[in-house]
């Protein structure tokens, strides 16, 4: 292609600084130039499918970009030139009991890992009927779940998620384990979310990281599809871009990155299809370009596309293929029109954030009342501004706390944005308590503290206290809102102390003390203790639910290693005093418990069952162990006491 300041490049060759090839790929997907030969491709695949057929779109680009006399550029709406029209597939997560929105379709049943019980749906909204071109909304993370729902003849991908490691440990695996050579999860991504299938197309930019990428999904399905990779040098080149491109101290006031804002945009360019893989294999492209060429040109001719492609008689006959050159080797560099634009976008957008920092400055000095009560305007997140009021003290949770420090796992969040203020009651592991239904049982006075015209009713809005069509941008007396939000956070402080109380209740037990992090090196302390409080999963699948509801608060319970455990080589198992299995320590507590239990001079651990819920009456058989099923609800107490010399 040649850019606008006459620029030659190609698209598999690496450009300067640009590891992953996103300057390139955003190039490609803003290009109507790219899309016009994308589309070339899909219509006469979806022609072949038949009339219900549609392309599923996975692209955080919805425009293209085209230059304007001047050098600026504009952007155009993609749909407009899309063919045969476009609609929106949408997936959504519900969680417990809600039910699924109108016009929404199930797609996949959330189960917990250690016991099957339900703890959510997937539903996803397919969109218009006979549009041949669906935006995916709704995250990467749930299109494992929802892709055979949705069933697509095709998918465009234009984003880097597919490189980018699109789910997280929830997908079983690790933090650790994806980020230190595991790629086969990776590859196994692919195959869930985009190859779910053996007539599944998939169509890329092809820049010089896809390339990489499906050269080492070749070669990790030549090796049999391992879980794990098991050569870690031979895929530095992913985890190193990755690191580069993922910076772990996000500082919204630092300078942004010109590589992040360089768009080189192509005038003139000769796109083609430069790669075909089937069954991990690549095979020359030349015959699919030759009939994508042709049927281009003779929309008159009815002949399926692969059926052109692959048939010797109808090759020799109708198409003359020309050889796919192969990419430079040379490293391009940015061209100068797109550097100069970046570096014009940088300059705009620290103006536009000096601005907003003295407005922000002004608004700030108007809430004087708020910050006396201990509202803390620390937090800034994009364009919008938060303030967190803490309501418990800082408190250590080792499945939330990051780098062993302790947060408040109650506060009140008030959000400032362009046009409107919301206030979140933020609330970490509500289950431990049942904020959910404390929540809606005091809908009235939240409502009569915020007034009926600020308090959201619809669903989507679970657990918000306050809305406001005010924002930062708007010429509003702030000094009068902060008085009278002072007045509102007074009430809503006394309304949230029962879940403040019951929090620290939980994780703090004076004399002994609730932080974990100590737990490692409670062996090395002569009488030293700690107690902590500890969620009791794997309920269900161990058949303990039963017993569980006939034991009383307090009663003393037995931990147990289970070394061997396949799911969970930390498992600890809880057992009563009649050695019947009741579950397993919560994950996130029992990868702590471990290493402490293990040794000879290990600690004594005394556990009791600290809360329970009721079962459900007997004439309900059929559901009455829900209660004590649901996730999170029955917690246990453990006590850790250093082992003393010369004995326990």
């Amino acid at each position: 292609m040649t850019t606008d300041d006459g620029a030659r490049l190609d698209s598999r060759q690496p450009l300067d600084g640009d590891r992953r090839s996103e300057v390139m790929l955003r190039s490609l997907s803003t290009s109507l130039l790219w899309w016009r030969t994308a589309s070339s491709l899909a219509t006469p695949l979806l022609d072949g499918a038949g009339p219900d057929a549609f392309a599923l779109l996975v692209s955080t680009q919805r425009t293209i970009v085209e230059l304007r006399h001047d050098g600026t550029t504009q952007r155009t709406r993609l749909n407009a030139m899309l063919p045969g029209g476009t609609t929106t597939t949408q997936l959504i997560r519900v969680l417990g009991n809600e039910r699924l929105p109108e016009h929404y379709q199930e797609a996949h049943i959330l189960r917990d890992w250690s016991d099957n019980h339900y703890i959510g749906t997937i539903g996803v909204k397919p969109g218009a009927a006979g549009k041949r071109w669906r935006f995916l909304r709704g995250g990467e993370y749930y299109l494992a779940y929802a892709v055979k729902k949705i069933n697509p003849v095709m998918i465009i991908d234009t984003t880097v998620a597919i490189f980018d490691g699109i789910t997280d440990s929830d997908r079983g695996m690790t933090y650790s384990q994806r980020e230190h050579g595991a790629l086969g999860h990776r590859f196994r991504v692919l195959e869930e979310t985009r190859l779910f299938s053996n007539d599944s197309v998939l169509i890329l930019p092809h820049t010089y990281m896809t390339e990489s990428f499906l050269d080492h999904y070749s070669e990790w399905v030549a090796a049999g599809r391992p879980s794990t990779a098991s050569q870690d040098e031979d895929y530095s080149w992913l985890r190193s871009a990755r690191a580069l491109a993922h910076s772990e101290d996000y500082n919204p006031d630092e300078t942004p990155d010109p590589m992040e804002r360089t768009l080189p945009v192509p005038t003139e360019a000769d796109f083609r299809v430069t790669g075909l893989m089937e069954n991990a294999q690549w095979h020359d492209s030349a015959h699919l370009e030759a009939s994508r060429v042709l049927l281009q040109a003779r929309y008159d001719l009815k002949i399926g596309i692969w059926d052109l492609a692959r048939n010797p008689t109808l090759r020799q006959t109708l198409l003359d293929p020309t050889p796919i050159a192969a990419p430079p080797t040379a490293t391009a560099p940015i061209p100068d029109a797109a550097r100069r634009r970046a570096e014009a976008s940088i300059g705009t957008e620290l103006g536009r954030r000096a601005a907003e920092k003295n407005t922000w400055t002004a608004i700030l000095a108007s809430l004087a009342p708020m910050i006396q009560q201990g509202w803390d305007p620390a937090d800034k997140w994009g364009r919008k501004w938060h303030l967190c009021l803490p309501l418990t003290k800082p408190l250590l949770d080792p499945y939330y706390s990051h780098n062993d420090e302790p947060i408040p796992l109650v506060q009140l969040q008030l959000t400032i944005s362009k046009r409107t203020n919301t206030i979140n009651i933020k609330i970490l592991r509500p289950n431990l308590i049942g904020f959910d239904e404390y929540f809606h049982t005091r809908h009235d006075a939240f409502e009569a503290i915020a007034g009926p015209c600020h308090y959201p009713s619809r669903e989507n809005e679970f657990r918000r206290i306050w809305t406001d069509t005010v924002g930062w941008t708007d010429d509003a007396n702030w000094d009068k809102w902060a008085a009278a939000m002072a007045k509102r956070t007074t009430r809503w402080v006394q309304e949230f102390a029962p879940i403040r109380e019951a929090y620290e209740r939980l994780y703090t037990d004076e004399p002994a003390t609730s932080d974990i992090a100590a737990l490692p090196a409670l062996w090395q302390r002569p009488n030293g203790s700690l107690k902590l409080i500890a969620p009791l999963r794997g309920i269900g699948a161990v058949g303990g639910a039963e017993t569980i509801a006939k034991l009383t608060t307090g009663t003393e319970l037995k931990l147990q290693r289970e070394p061997r455990n396949t799911e969970d080589h930390n498992a600890v198992v809880v057992h009563d005093q009649a050695g019947s299995r009741l579950g397993y320590v919560a994950r996130e507590i029992s990868r702590l418990l471990a290493p402490v239990m293990d040794p000879p001079s290990a600690p004594t651990f005394i556990a009791a069952l600290a809360k329970r819920p009721e079962p459900n009456p007997p004439s309900a058989a059929h559901r009455q162990w829900d209660p004590i099923l649901r996730y999170d609800e029955v917690l246990l107490s453990i006590t850790c006491h250093a082992r003393r010399s010369g004995g326990r």
